[in-house]
């Protein structure tokens, strides 16, 4: 439901023009952070890491040597600063998600409290050092792993970051442009496309939230700009 151009948008559109797509409360920010963990290589094999955390402390028999590999793994600097960035983002994230499912949630407090998290989450954009002092402590490292033995094949979103330059980079700089960075950027992204999508539903149907404080002049208008827009797609397509 997540493309215009392709999936079940595309083939609800193609039998009825006039259809509207509304994201779901209930499941959207799960889609938004689900995006950002797939933004780059780097959110890919911390999520690899925390899956296989819980893996150790679930399983009743581990092996020794990949025990170790995990230990090494929580030692890195880069694995400490990503369990800060998405500790400190999931938090209003769950929040936020619970306000939304209320019940009584309508559209333009819905629309004000996304608006609020986007807010809040492009602010991180720019405490990299922070994060990177934080992360420091937990790891008792102040050193970037450079290089990497193995390497997932991720789908990356299409927004260039450059890579042909990051070999220019320092260890640092590398890992905030190639890591960080993007995903931050997805999940501003995200955001800014469900309210997109809400936002056009509020443009459409937003006046019937306030029937009884609307004149009839302001009603009718309202009305026949909600039937002319309706028209006009329909002779589009």
């Amino acid at each position: 439901m997540s493309s215009k151009c392709k999936g079940m948008q595309a083939l609800i559109l193609e039998e009825n023009p006039l259809s509207v797509f509304v994201p779901c409360c209930g499941h959207s920010l799960n889609l938004v952070g689900k995006a950002a963990a797939n933004a780059c290589t780097s959110a890919v094999q911390f999520f690899d890491f925390v899956h296989n955390l819980y893996t150790f402390f679930t399983q009743k028999e581990i092996v020794r040597i990949e025990a170790t590999h995990l230990l090494e793994k929580r030692s890195c600097l880069e694995t400490a600063l990503f369990a800060i960035v998405w500790n400190e983002i999931l938090e209003p994230f769950y929040a936020t998600n619970k306000i939304l499912q209320d019940p009584k949630m309508t559209l333009e407090p819905a629309m004000r409290t996304l608006k609020s998290l986007k807010l809040f989450v492009e602010s991180k954009r720019d405490e990299f050092d922070r994060y990177e002092e934080a992360a420091k402590g937990i790891s008792s490292t102040d050193q970037y792993v450079q290089s990497r033995s193995r390497t997932r094949n991720v789908r990356l979103d299409p927004v260039d970051y450059m890579k042909a330059q990051d070999a220019n980079l320092s260890p640092k700089d590398k890992f905030k442009v190639s890591g960080f960075i993007p995903v931050i950027d997805q999940l501003c992204v995200s955001l800014t496309e469900r309210l997109h999508a809400y936002d056009d539903v509020r443009l459409k149907f937003g006046f019937l939230n306030h029937l009884e404080e609307m004149d009839a002049a302001n009603l009718y208008a309202a009305a026949d700009e909600l039937v002319g827009k309706s028209l006009q797609r329909r002779f589009e397509t």
